[in-house]
């Protein structure tokens, strides 16, 4: 098991399959993995692992491959019958059960695995899966219009504009005209649809059908174009880039399901002269598009500005790795193990634990030798790491347990040896006469030098020449466990003694092991994810500058999260019959609230509220007139809006939110003043309720935020008291029966151009849609 950025993952090796892939050539075997095999285990793919042992019932475990092909290529020309990759799985529990099955010490259990492959490219897809469930069911993109209705007549489903444009908001078509001449087209006014319908059909260099294509698509949120090959539906989508562009509406997100259609229409748009400032996502562009790309954009960058904290997440995210491998040295590790169980035998057997501690004085004195590595032991299999360890190795039995010596090949590690000491004076010294190569190697004895050598170290520490028998018992598990004489047991009783608590030390602490694990898995999942958000960032700075941002349905999979950041207006779809639904859902789910973000049109209305109440003279302290915004975009805008006309003051506790920006722009300008900060409250309802004494403005869709059940109790109300329509009615106290309407940003200041009429905002909440 290995643990890094790409998170926690396992080693699988398993049986070729039949056939080519277990040729004896290895010619062959690589033939078969690059024809027909290429297709098999591919990175991204969806993998089942299907365990079954004796003792239970299978258990099936999702992962995805996360090897790459040459790994698997590489595994295959080594290897006859045998092939590997590397598989990061959904559920802990078989990493952690794995992990498990790697200690060395645990006996082997019969078993049964095997792996079954689901083709298709599953990472490919999982983006737009966790997009889809994280959409919330109330604001689904295009939910009107995706359900399966009974009649096949869809007459009565009314398309609506698109969210970005306002009742205000007018389309300049001029740049559809070769002649230039000003066009206007209004999606909201019928008039102003029909008007262009005609005036496109007759002057513009489109025909009758992409005409009406171009103004279908330009007053409705969502369209389609089809029709036979040579009618120039291509041409009418470069048309509508080129519209859209011209009248500010980006950026658009264009996905194409392949890299040629793709590059294609992107070369069309250069070629247009339509706009340069395109990025283009994905590998293998054309070389037209070359320049293009994201990751040409990223190396021209100057990136200094985020080296500190690339740096400080990286440090972060190799410390959860490290934690991480710690954990799994301790699941796997002896000397971990060994620690586990010295306290699982403290605190479950004590007075075995007490016993195991405190052993006759000879064994203490031989475990102090084996400790001391001036003494050789080669009798003991491997070195002791603990007084448990020494126990459970029966090295205090093997001491007394003499074994003849084998052929003349100068012993085996079993046989009789000495004890020497490489100190002169010492009982046991080496002898003077051995060469300096061997100078501290043990002797093999004779069953009577054994004898005396074994009787003069009882002696020295026992004041006996007597060697102690060694036990030969074989009680059952029951006895050993009432019996906390640990040290005359025999070894095979020990065995049997240390399997049982081995066990038993296992099953009482894999729940603990278990959340252990999860969350280790989930602080180096948080700082891999921390990590790659700031190399995201300069990707965001190359993606806010552009007007176009291409990419195909498997390219954009792996940058679902930065398209979200971004946030385009609009998507706009290439061969849409080829490319998936839900991948087209997925990205669009960011789009009314990223308009939201920079609502130009609201921002201008709250403008002009906010001066003219200002203008009044009753407000005149910090805090008298306090702006909500929802969305970090709209913020951003409107104080910027405001500086001109007076000092804006923003909640300090939350202003390390656009900290993380300040390389852009319109967040730079916010930082100019030492006295600026910003915050985003997630608490906009409650605060205004509680807040608000004097008046409350809110400008948004009401029928859209009645759908929270935050604000649904909240719309009820103010409908309930006539407090919602589709402007701000304003009037004088001096003549109250003269209510002027506010429904376009400019209206106060002609009524109230320096506020000496005294017109006061009624306590009315205008039905503004959200953009």
């Amino acid at each position: 098991m290995a643990c890094d950025k790409r998170g926690v993952s396992v080693e699988l090796v398993f049986d070729a399959p039949p056939g080519e892939a277990r040729h004896q050539s290895q010619a062959k075997r690589t033939a078969y993995w690059e024809g027909e095999g290429k297709k098999r285990l591919m990175q991204g793919g969806l993998v089942a692992l299907v365990w079954k042992t004796d003792s239970g019932s299978p258990r099936v475990y999702l992962g995805v491959i996360t090897s790459w092909f040459d790994d698997l290529l590489e595994s295959a020309k080594k290897h006859e019958n045998r092939v590997k990759v590397r598989v990061s799985f959904f559920d802990a529990e078989v990493e952690l059960r794995i992990l498990r099955r790697l200690q060395k010490a645990r006996k082997e259990e019969r078993e049964t695995k095997f792996l079954v492959e689901s083709p298709g490219m599953f990472e490919a897809v999982r983006p737009f899966l966790d997009g889809l469930k994280a959409q919330e069911p109330t604001s689904f993109p295009f939910s009107d219009y995706l359900p399966l209705y009974d009649s096949v007549d869809l007459s009565h489903i009314r398309v609506t504009p698109p969210v970005y444009a306002h009742p205000q908001f007018n389309f300049n078509l001029r740049t559809l005209f070769d002649q230039p001449r000003d066009l206007y087209l209004c999606p909201h006014d019928p008039y102003s649809v029909a008007r262009a319908r005609i005036i496109l059909k007759q002057e513009s260099r489109l025909d009758d059908t992409q005409a009406e294509a171009m103004v279908d698509t330009l007053t409705s949120e969502v369209s389609l174009i089809q029709g036979p090959p040579g009618t120039g539906k291509s041409f009418t989508g470069i048309e509508i880039l080129r519209v859209l562009i011209a009248n500010s509406i980006r950026p658009i997100l264009l996905i194409a399901l392949t890299n040629h259609a793709l590059d294609n229409i992107l070369v069309k748009v250069l070629e247009k002269n339509i706009t340069k400032h395109i990025v283009r996502l994905g590998s293998r562009p054309a070389d037209e598009v070359a320049e293009l790309s994201l990751d040409k954009l990223l190396a021209n960058m100057n990136k200094t500005h985020k080296d500190r904290a690339q740096g400080k997440a990286f440090a972060m995210m190799k410390r959860a790795e490290e934690a991480m491998e710690n954990f799994m040295e301790e699941v796997v590790g002896e000397n971990a193990r060994l620690a586990q169980l010295e306290l699982y035998l403290s605190s479950h057997y004590p007075l075995h634990d007490d016993e195991l501690h405190n052993p006759p004085y000879w064994i203490r004195q031989l475990y102090d030798e084996y400790q001391d590595h001036d003494f050789e032991h080669l009798n003991r299999p491997t070195e002791p790491k603990s007084l448990v360890d020494f126990w459970r190795q029966g090295s205090d039995l093997a001491f007394i347990t003499y074994t003849a010596p084998g052929p003349a090949s100068g012993g085996s590690p079993m046989q009789a040896v000495s004890r020497s000491r490489g100190r002169p004076g010492n009982h046991g010294a080496a002898h003077p006469d051995t060469s300096a190569n061997d100078a501290n190697a043990a002797r093999v004895l004779d069953h009577a030098t054994w004898t005396n050598d074994r009787r003069a170290f009882f002696e020295e520490t026992c004041d006996s020449r007597i060697i102690p028998p060694p036990p030969t018992t074989d009680r059952g598990i029951y006895q050993l466990l009432q019996n906390p004489e640990v040290w005359n047991m025999s070894k095979a009783e020990r065995d049997r003694l240390n399997a049982y608590l081995e066990q038993a030390m296992r099953e009482g602490s894999q729940p603990e092991q278990l959340e252990e694990f999860e969350r280790l898995k989930k602080r180096h999942r948080e700082a891999t994810m921390e990590w790659k958000e700031i190399q995201n960032k300069a990707k965001l700075v190359v993606l806010d500058k552009a007007d176009i941002i291409g990419c195909t349905t498997n390219g954009a999979a792996r940058l679902t999260e930065l398209l979200r950041s971004v946030a385009p207006r609009v998507l706009l779809v290439e061969e849409a019959g080829q490319v998936l639904e839900a991948h087209i859902l997925a990205k669009g789910g960011a789009g009314e609230e990223s308009v939201s973000k920079t609502n130009a049109f609201e921002v201008a209305m709250i403008k002009d509220l906010v001066l003219h109440l200002l203008r009044q003279g009753t407000y005149t302290k910090t805090g008298d007139i306090v702006v909500l915004c929802a969305y970090l975009g709209q913020l951003v805008k409107l104080r910027n809006a405001l500086a001109g006309e007076v000092m804006t003051v923003v909640d300090e506790r939350d202003v390390a939110k656009l900290l993380d920006h300040r390389d852009q722009e319109d967040v730079a300008s916010m930082f100019e003043e030492a006295a600026q900060q910003v915050d985003i409250s997630k608490r906009v309802t409650n605060v205004a309720l509680s807040r608000a004494r004097e008046g409350m403005y809110i400008l948004g869709n009401a029928d859209d935020l009645a759908q929270s059940e935050m604000w649904r109790g909240v719309i009820a109300e103010l409908k309930r008291q006539e407090a919602i329509g589709p402007a701000i009615p304003i009037a004088c106290h001096r003549h109250p029966q003269k209510v002027t309407l506010i429904d376009a940003p400019g209206k106060i200041a002609l009524h109230a151009p320096t506020g000496e009429d005294d017109l006061t905002p009624q306590t009315r909440v205008g039905r503004i849609p959200v953009i």
